[in-house]
């Protein structure tokens, strides 16, 4: 039996024993707003590896209940939000640790073909049960608070191909969207994840919400085309295996809603896994004329690392207002955008989803 084989077998067995929602019943108040606003929650949370699904699906339960009790209508989690599940492997935990203590800033690590073959074999083996797994979990969670989820992301298989996507439940626990990461990192691309080739959106109380992942925010056509679709909100996970920057931080979802006006969701994982360190600030994004302090933060955390819940009122009517009376988020030069720039040959505009209740 290959080492591959081994692991896999081992977590997929803990995957099929999966946990119940101890009541079905929603005690809380899932009344959509009448004007038009919406309360949205967002995750920075650490990773913790654990043993079995009951402390995973108890570790997010205490996120939806936080946010359930301010009130909002949906909860985004990060990015790889399955890391912890790794925890299921015995020696994963004094692995990680170690691994964790000799870890060095200052050593180049070579990348491995070897590694990268290891990580796309595991994910291979792991994508069904972790997709299966995932979506009774977090469809028992909105049934249970009344809640919209966005669940974060997880490597999932089509056919023999690996992408990186998220879902989103609505309150009655149901799958309504399902979004791709369409700009890989090199990583990914080394381990063998496929790109996606489509953005949808679905309604949540009249307000319009994308959710593309993590490197899509790197790429302006991606939010003009989102833009052009009435999007409201887009939402971002990410999962930055590197240091804290804010120069860094400030390449994606804050550029991208200054250029294309509409609010900017990030949810973020940190810790440590493997060897390698994931930072990253959550956060809440406008235009700067749009937000109190004119820096174009809604509301963010305070640290990079740790446990966050971030929680804002959004209106999209101020955005839409603004949009409207910016005449740059309104100009056109079609020659340049889907004849000249490949981004945009990457998305057929007839192909584009909009979702939503009718």
């Amino acid at each position: 039996m290959s080492l591959c084989t081994f692991l896999s077998s081992g977590i997929n067995k803990k995957l099929s024993r999966i946990p119940r929602s101890e009541s079905s019943f929603n005690r809380f108040d899932c009344t959509e707003k009448s004007d038009g606003r919406i309360v949205v929650s967002t995750v920075q949370r650490k990773i913790r590896l654990v043993s079995d699904l009951s402390a995973y699906m108890e570790n997010m339960e205490k996120f939806i209940l936080q946010s359930k009790n301010r009130n909002s209508d949906l909860i985004v989690f990060p990015e790889y939000n399955f890391f912890d599940i790794f925890g299921f492997i015995p020696v994963m935990k004094p692995l990680n640790f170690l691994l964790k203590f000799f870890h060095s800033e200052n050593v180049q690590k070579p990348d491995s073909a070897d590694q990268n073959t290891l990580m796309h074999d595991i994910f291979f083996m792991l994508a069904q049960g972790i997709e299966e797994a995932m979506k009774i979990l977090y469809s028992q969670l909105a049934r249970k608070y009344g809640i919209f989820i966005y669940s974060g992301t997880f490597i999932i298989k089509r056919s023999n191909s690996l992408y990186n996507c998220g879902f989103l439940f609505d309150r009655a626990g149901k799958v309504v969207l399902e979004q791709m990461k369409t700009h890989l990192t090199p990583s990914e691309e080394k381990m063998g994840i496929t790109c996606g080739n489509t953005l949808e959106t679905f309604l949540i109380n009249g307000v319009r919400f994308a959710f593309p992942i993590c490197m899509d925010a790197s790429y302006f056509e991606v939010f003009r085309i989102l833009m052009d679709m009435n999007t409201d909100v887009a939402v971002i996970p990410i999962a930055n295996n590197e240091e804290y920057d804010i120069s860094r931080a400030a390449r994606g979802i804050w550029a991208r809603v200054q250029e294309t006006p509409m609010y900017g969701i990030k949810s973020s994982l940190n810790g440590w896994i493997m060897g390698q360190k994931f930072t990253g600030k959550a956060g809440i994004f406008a235009p700067v004329n749009l937000t109190a302090s004119q820096n174009g933060v809604v509301s963010i955390s305070s640290a990079p690392s740790g446990d966050f819940l971030i929680t804002s009122l959004i209106d999209p009517s101020s955005i839409r207002l603004y949009s409207k009376n910016n005449e740059y988020s309104v100009h056109h030069n079609f020659d340049f955008e889907f004849q000249s720039c490949n981004s945009y040959k990457k998305y057929n505009p007839h192909d584009i989803k909009k979702k939503g209740p009718a």
